[in-house]
């Protein structure tokens, strides 16, 4: 099922060329994530893994932030309603779904019920441990994708970037590599896509914010954050969930790849107010 996450890519052929075909589509919906409460669901969608024990490459010999005893609690997360942070992180998953071949989602309304789940990375115990400014990244990824019959593919989600800590440093960022534990440019699946350090590298992603400016950034909230209303509040158009298009064709023909989500926080300042929420995820290719 589609809301699970199932990599799709190998069960459908593509037909003559110039086909668009739907590779991979994650509307988080259908899995509870093993658990009902939205702060503590500790099983991810089919086929995606999180790091959270120093595993994971972010770029050169730089790793994932190592949780220690909190693995399962907090870092990327899977749930429903508002995270477990107050002013900051979205009021609920993204209600209007993913894109498909015959539809463009438009919508951004909130939805807090438990019908509504997302991806979010919760910043709290990151932010905690010891004193250092250095940056705290916590990586979540895909299943495996196979590229390998396209020519050009394009991914779109929907983010909430709510939270004062935002633009102190780091921010959200996606690359694309060949690998299932580095999201490093030295395994990048096309150029550009893999990370070379906290603010550079990797996949740049197009939205328009909420004040119709468009954006173009390798991290979003590396500028501050983007939605100015979230947590506790209540859905409005300040609360809304965000679009944002990514280009993934650098990664035409690669028969084995990973898409991995970054969230890069700074302890600066109140840092935990540095939650990201990710729902409504669609990779389309074009053969």
């Amino acid at each position: 099922m589609l809301g699970l996450g199932v990599n799709i890519s190998r069960a459908v052929a593509p037909s003559s060329g110039g086909q668009r075909v739907l590779i991979a589509s994650y509307d988080f919906n259908d899995d509870t994530g093993g658990n009902t409460s939205q702060q503590q669901s500790t099983t991810f969608p089919t086929g995606w893994a999180k790091a959270d024990s120093g595993n994971f490459t972010l770029f050169g010999s730089t790793t994932d932030f190592d949780l220690s005893g909190n693995q399962n609690l907090r870092g990327w997360m899977f749930g429903f309603s508002q995270t477990g942070s107050g002013s900051t992180g979205p009021i609920g998953g993204h209600a209007g779904g993913s894109d498909t071949l015959d539809s463009v989602i438009t919508s951004g309304v909130s939805d807090n019920s438990s019908s509504h789940r997302y991806l979010f990375n919760e910043c709290s115990t990151p932010m905690n441990p010891g004193t250092s400014s250095d940056p705290r990244a916590t990586i979540i990824r895909t299943g495996e994708l196979d590229f390998s019959s396209y020519s050009s593919i394009e991914m779109t989600f929907w983010f909430h970037c709510f939270g004062e800590s935002f633009g102190s440093g780091g921010g959200f960022g996606i690359a694309a590599t060949t690998s299932a534990t580095s999201a490093s440019s030295a395994v990048e699946a096309g150029s550009g896509l893999g990370f070379t350090s906290y603010t550079a590298g990797g996949a740049t992603m197009n939205f328009t914010d909420l004040s119709s400016t468009s954006k173009s950034l390798v991290r979003i909230g590396s500028e501050g954050q983007v939605q100015t209303d979230g947590g506790s509040g209540t859905d409005g158009v300040n609360n809304r969930w965000i679009k944002a298009t990514v280009d993934l064709s650098a990664a035409a023909g690669e028969s084995s790849v990973y898409i991995h989500f970054a969230g890069i926080a700074n302890p600066a300042l109140n840092g935990f107010k540095q939650d990201f929420g990710v729902d409504s995820i669609a990779i389309i290719g074009t053969t």
